[in-house]
């Protein structure tokens, strides 16, 4: 079918902004979950550096 309904067009459009925003929200809480661990790795190396 090379010609195909507008709706189909708005469909694959909304389906592909759905994924790409699952795709970035699940970044988001990754980065979230490990900026903890990120902000202590980073004091302690400030803590290496005052000590030096």
């Amino acid at each position: 079918m090379p010609q195909m309904a507008p709706m189909n067009w708005l469909f694959l459009y909304i389906l592909f902004i759905s994924l790409f925003m699952l795709f970035l929200m699940k970044n988001y809480f990754f980065l979230s979950n490990n900026f903890k661990s990120i902000n202590i790795s980073s004091l302690k190396l400030e803590k290496k550096n005052w000590k030096w």
